[in-house]
């Protein structure tokens, strides 16, 4: 929780990876739960040492310091033990954030990493992390498995040093004290020698883990920003500086995300010039200030609004954000829409109230405003519809709108929106700016960043930033009178020419009414009423019941070593029990009848080497144990890794990535680091047991009367235990996944969480998941305890009734006596020992029943098939759906039905339709996301792609998506996972993409890092990263999923160019929300609404038809789309037709 509350409060420029803080949730904080169950013993083993040591020098003088000093002698070899574990375990502490964070970085990407067939490259990456630890993990068995046999053998030793004293001594040593001698000394070794040395080692494990925790709690809060509110003390002195109307005010102002003192853990800074510099600002109370600029991260839009929220601290100057003197509420200031838009893993409800109080006609004002009524009616549970982890259900102008309605119902002070327009077609873009932002919230300081230009001239203000400053500030008069002066078109490195076009371009258009509307139409038509994905809940997670099935023992064995290997390896555990028992025996024939060992020397030798072959083996065998145990480990990490990424794209929709991260992390942390040495102390433990039974029943056959009854009795007690503790333990792993989930989602959305003020929630939400888990793991350990105290009962009404037949049978030789009532005391600890261990395995085999319930995935479909394609294919890229319907895993009703299109090779076709219409659908079929119907409906150059392997089949086409996904590694990386590319044509490629110059200035250029989630780079760069990789595939078939939503409209024209340029002859497929986006390059344009193909045709063909039958608005369809758009999709298309002849002549 500790760590979770700093989380919420640590300052976003603090570099931390999502993998670091999951690690140190999942596993960092287990080491003090651990330390709790052994710390006693580091004060109770010195006092149990002296009392022994008491004892015995009463009985046996001056030698018995011979085996105290093996004790002693032990204890560097446990220091030194514990030290190299503690460096080993903080190497694999680190390795494992690493891990982690790839992990989590492939879980992110996954759906591009289908789409590109990058599986096996991202896998890869992984795996190298993996066996990084790996290697730190069998150096951690070695020494595990040298202290685990020293352990066991330090008794035995014992002895035979106070042996050897006296028989050198010539002291005599009846049988009685031999057997006392041999008792105390196994009881110190059971304490010093095993609970003293495990709890060093969780000591050690702790300190690490302390200095992990303690590094990250002292990273810097945001508390400590420079950020002025109006309830700071100081807010009256700044009222009165700024002016009662300002509610926002930035004076001279530079910021830097990268900054020494916040980076402690992260990746190394790289640049250290300000994001933003020399920014002067003034915002009343009913201003919309419109933020404008190219694409790039140093042109600083999104910067700008991190530094309004605070997240952002200014080197210089000073940021004022002040609540309006109407506002009474103290829990919320601004409300903020990201540019990503962020959503909960809850309810379409949970999602827009966030928090705030519920009213269903404030809900239907927001939902009208919002262009989401429609939406909701036709969800399965309307507002209840459960929308998945990240949105996952929801296209992505569904969740840009659900965003911007989460700010409206906020009701907050101030409201900024980072370009999420973006996201939604022009004629929803033109409505939610009427309805919403000139709508419901006017009267309000508002901030929008944009790239559609159409929207300025409703704007009071106007600020254009280019490389981190402010080029241009004022109303749109001001703005467009400074676009005709020479000293800005001069400056060729201040801002863009194809921007100030654009600019000047709606700006003159608009300039005659300008304080009128834009003639944009006000009615918007009915939302389509077909949603892609209907309510597919999250899957719960599968707990299973009952006993740990004997297949999972038998996978689990199978995944590590061959039947020969696990018989020699029991062979050799066995045999060293069968040289301790032995060594037993030799010293009760030596004192048959009373003799004294000192008549006894001659077999000295025989005890000494029974000893050191004990020693030998026991060393072997341990280590071979320990470390077959982490090769299972890698085995089945390896195992699942495969499967899951081969898993089908609706396994991700409806498992939370905080699930699949939990089998990863902490059920795999359970299998490397705590299952080896569980399940080799069972076998001992066993093998105690049964030696000691053996013996008791050698010696006095009558006592093996009362075993069945004994063991039926023990057996009863474990099977009742196991009955709840194990379900226990599935209850806690399960309820382990809520944490990750939601400690996931709340990094991922910390700047809205904070925006909105809603830490407190959140932390309770997080508590209540924890105190879910805290629940079980109390019930477990009290299930521990209920079985020690019964077991502990019932073996010593065993040991009592042996004791009174021992002595009540006259005829039995004292020394097999003391031999019987030894290893009877020995039983007492093994079979407690036994049992509690037996099911801790049983228990911990739960994670691996989770992991092997991950390897055994139901996968997509084959990568490869029979049916190989062509070296060169496709080599023409002619693509023909025919009478092709889809319909999503787990529904019932098709998305997609009947569509029949034929596109000719080197077409470019323009794909268009409202929200949800089922545009991404239509391409995932091409990439068989989804398997459409029936199975030859789809054909490239002739070949069935059903009849592919999927691999075969991504691996010949090319995508850019509409959310860009970039992954921590190296630039090179990101382009070429595969590496088949040499760095000439990737340096082309980012030429290509107009990316040349802003590589070549990164330290490191090709090899510079790529942050988590491509932080270091803006959207817009992200985007043209995927530019590049498509370039650098150089398909007959290219994709562009809503490629430029994001991006400025200059930026969108170089894109188009690019692709123009770069697939001139390849058949190209553009969904795109901007009309002039699909216009500019579009051979033949598809209309598609509610899973129909509706239109399809040359664009002037169909802008041409101004009437259908089926249109909502009596209008064709595309034609009614350019209405609904008004002047400015009018002026989009004319723009359109413009700069397409341009850049033919152009490329030409």
């Amino acid at each position: 929780a500790l760590v979770y509350q700093k989380t919420l409060t640590s300052a976003a420029i603090a570099k931390t990876s999502t993998g670091y803080i999951t690690n140190l949730v999942s596993n960092d904080v287990n080491y003090f739960v651990r330390l709790v169950y052994r710390m006693q013993y580091l004060w109770l083993a010195p006092v149990e040492l002296l009392v022994v040591t008491g004892i015995l020098y009463r009985r046996v003088g001056w030698p018995v310091f011979a085996g105290i000093s093996v004790y002693l002698l032990f204890l560097p070899i446990q220091v030194w033990a514990a030290q190299s574990v503690a460096v080993i375990r903080k190497k694999c502490s680190t390795l494992r954030d690493a891990r982690l964070l790839q992990l989590n970085n492939v879980l992110k990407g996954i759906e591009l990493i289908k789409l590109y067939a990058w599986e096996d490259p991202l896998a890869q990456k992984v795996n190298r992390q993996r066996n990084k630890e790996l290697k730190q993990l069998y150096k951690n068995g070695i020494i595990t498995g040298i202290c685990s046999s020293l352990t066991t053998v330090v008794a035995p030793v014992a002895s035979l040093c106070i042996i050897v004293v006296c028989y050198a001594t010539n002291r005599p040593l009846p049988a009685d004290t031999v057997f006392l001698v041999i008792g105390f000394l196994n009881l110190l070794q059971v304490t010093v020698g095993g609970y003293v040395v495990t709890a060093v080692m969780q000591w050690m494990g702790c300190h690490i883990a302390i200095g992990r925790i303690s590094s990250f709690l002292q990273l810097p809060e945001q508390s400590t920003m420079s950020h002025t509110t109006a309830r700071d003390d100081n807010a009256d002195a700044e009222v009165a500086r700024v002016g009662e109307g300002a509610v926002v005010r930035i004076d001279q102002a530079n910021f830097n995300w990268n900054k020494s003192e916040f980076s402690t853990i992260g990746s190394a800074d790289s640049d250290n010039a300000p994001v933003l510099s020399s920014i002067s600002l003034s915002l009343d109370e009913s201003e919309l200030l419109a933020v404008i600029g190219s694409v790039g991260r140093q042109v600083g839009k999104t910067s700008l609004c991190m530094a309004l929220l605070g997240e952002l601290p200014p080197e210089s100057g000073s940021v004022y954000v002040r609540a309006r003197s109407s506002r009474a509420s103290e829990s919320q200031h601004i409300a903020y829409v990201p540019q990503s838009p962020w959503m909960l893993s809850g309810t379409v409800r949970d999602n827009i109230l966030f928090g705030s109080a519920y009213s269903s006609e404030r809900m239907r004002i927001v939902l009208d405003a919002c262009a989401l009524s429609e939406d909701v009616r036709a969800l399965p549970h309307g507002e209840m519809t459960f929308v998945g982890e990240r949105g996952i259900t929801l296209s992505g102008g569904q969740k840009a709108r659900i965003s911007i309605a989460r700010a409206v119902y906020s009701q907050a002070d101030f409201y900024i929106f980072d370009d999420p327009l973006s996201a939604v077609d022009p004629h929803v873009a033109q409505h939610l700016f009427q309805s919403v932002i000139c709508g419901l919230l006017k009267g309000q300081p508002r901030i929008l960043v944009t790239h559609q230009l159409q929207f300025l001239p409703k704007c009071d203000k106007i600020m254009l930033l280019e490389q981190g400053s402010i080029k241009l500030y004022g109303n749109p008069r001001d703005v467009l009178e400074a676009l005709h002066e020479s000293t800005v078109r001069s400056n060729s490195d201040a801002v863009s020419t194809a921007l100030i076009d654009s600019l000047q371009s709606h700006l003159s258009n608009a300039r005659p009414s300008l304080d009128g509307a834009l003639g944009v139409r006000t009615e918007v038509a009915e939302c389509d009423t077909t949603i892609d994905v209907v309510d597919n809940r999250m899957q719960s997670e599968r707990m299973a019941v009952g006993s740990i099935s004997p297949s999972v023992y038998m996978r689990f064995i199978a995944a590590g070593v061959s039947a020969p290997l696990v018989v020699l390896m029991l062979s050799l555990v066995a045999s060293a029990h069968a040289n301790m028992l032995g060594a037993h025996w030799v010293l009760a024939k030596w004192t048959r009848g009373g003799s004294s060992i000192t008549s006894a020397g001659s077999t000295i030798g025989l005890y000494s080497g029974l000893i050191a072959t004990l020693l030998v083996i026991m060393l072997a065998g341990d280590i071979i144990f320990m470390l077959l145990g982490v090769t299972t480990a890698r085995n089945l990490f390896r195992k699942m890794l495969d499967a899951v990424l081969a898993a089908p794209a609706h396994f991700f929709h409806v498992n939370p990535h905080g699930r699949i991260i939990n089998r990863f992390s902490s059920d795999q942390a359970h299998v490397d680091e705590s299952l080896q040495i569980i399940l080799l102390i069972t076998i001992r433990r066993f093998l105690f047991t049964l030696g000691a039974i053996i013996t008791v029943g050698i010696v006095n056959p009558y006592t093996l009367m009362a075993l069945p009854l004994v063991a039926g009795l023990l057996w009863m007690l474990r099977r009742y235990f196991m009955f709840a503790n194990r379900q226990v333990k599935r209850i806690g792993s399960v309820a382990r996944s809520p944490m990750y989930s939601h400690l996931s989602e709340t990094l991922s959305g910390l700047s809205t969480v904070r925006a909105y003020k809603a830490q407190a929630r959140f932390r309770r939400q997080f508590s209540t998941a924890q105190n879910a888990y805290i629940r079980a793991h109390f019930t477990q350990i009290s299930c521990n305890s209920w079985l020690e105290a019964h077991v502990k009962g019932c073996v010593w009404i065993f040991t009592l009734t042996v004791f009174f037949f021992s002595v009540a049978v006259s005829n039995i030789e004292a020394s097999f006596v003391a031999l019987a009532l030894i290893e009877l005391v020995n039983l007492v600890g093994s079979v407690q020992a036994f049992i509690e261990r037996m099911a801790e395995a049983e228990v911990q085999f739960v994670s691996v029943e989770r992991i092997l319930e991950y390897t055994a995935l139901d996968p997509e479909p084959p990568r490869h098939t029979d049916t190989q394609p062509p070296p060169d294919w496709p080599s023409k890229g002619a693509i023909e759906f025919c009478d092709m319907s889809l319909t999503y895993p787990g529904t019932k009703d098709p998305v997609l039905q009947h569509i029949s299109l034929n596109i000719s090779p080197g077409e470019k076709i323009g794909v268009v339709g409202r929200t949800g219409a089922g545009k991404s659908s239509l391409l995932a079929t091409l990439f068989r996301l989804c398997d459409a119907e029936p199975a030859n409906s789809i054909l490239i150059d002739g070949i069935a792609v059903s009849a592919l392997g999927v691999h075969d089949l991504r691996s010949r086409l090319s995508i850019i998506p509409q959310t860009p996904v970039l992954f921590h590694g190296s630039l090179r990386f990101n382009i070429d996972p595969l590496g088949e590319h040499s760095d000439l044509d990737i340096w082309r490629a980012l030429r290509a993409a107009e990316l040349g110059p802003k590589v070549e200035a990164l330290p490191g250029k090709l090899d510079a890092e790529v942050e988590e989630d491509g932080r270091n780079f803006s959207a817009g760069e992200q985007q043209l990263i995927s530019l590049c990789r498509a370039i650098l595939r150089n398909s007959r078939i290219v994709v562009m999923d809503e490629a430029t939503a994001n991006v400025d409209t200059a930026t969108d024209y170089r894109i188009q160019n690019a692709i123009r340029r770069h697939f001139r002859e390849a058949t190209v497929l553009t969904i795109a929300h901007r009309l002039d986006t699909v216009s500019l390059g579009a051979d033949r344009i598809v209309v598609v609404d509610a899973g129909l193909i509706r239109e399809f045709g040359r664009p002037e063909d169909l802008l041409a038809q101004t009437s259908s039958a089926t249109a909502p608005d009596g209008y064709g369809w595309l034609h009614g789309m350019v209405r609904q758009a008004g002047e400015a999709g009018e002026l989009a298309i004319k723009r359109a037709k413009e700069k397409r002849a341009l850049l033919e002549g152009t490329v030409a």
